[in-house]
């Protein structure tokens, strides 16, 4: 894939590592505003499991917000819990030919109460690191009735 900068003129081509010119790219993925199909309740917000790529050893940033685009929580999640590759923890007394057949599974308790609507933020902007989403699962708990 390439693409060209129409300021400069200059063409780029992209390749296996995740930077912009030697800087990180600022990636955001945002969900819509959900409602789960039941906008007349509130809700608890129980659990979350993220499946992201398993070999790509990255920090994310997750951010979740209420219908008035408040954050009402936000986690930092370091790349050793995604247990990925990584040159920086590599050492060969405990090397090992196995590999991850299926990308890592992270599992969070948001902790969210009584909200209408919820989105969610994920993002990552480090150096030769990227975001890759698979899946996101949200379990949630419908509370009472909106009156």
């Amino acid at each position: 894939v390439c693409y060209a900068d129409r300021n400069s003129g200059v063409l780029v081509k992209f390749i296996d590592a995740f930077n912009d010119f030697g800087l990180g790219i600022n990636a955001v993925w945002q969900s819509k505003l959900m409602d789960f199909n039941y906008p007349e309740w509130y809700k608890n917000v129980v659990d979350m499991w993220f499946t992201t790529r398993a070999n790509s050893n990255s920090n994310l940033k997750i951010n979740y917000y209420d219908d008035n685009n408040n954050i009402l929580t936000s986690q930092t999640i370091p790349s050793t819990t995604t247990k990925s590759f990584s040159w920086l923890n590599f050492k060969w007394s405990t090397f090992t030919w196995k590999s991850q057949k299926f990308a890592p599974t992270l599992h969070f308790k948001p902790g969210i109460k009584n909200v209408r609507y919820f989105q969610l933020e994920v993002s990552n902007s480090g150096f030769n690191e990227n975001l890759s989403i698979i899946s996101i699962v949200i379990k949630y708990v419908l509370t009472r009735i909106v009156r």
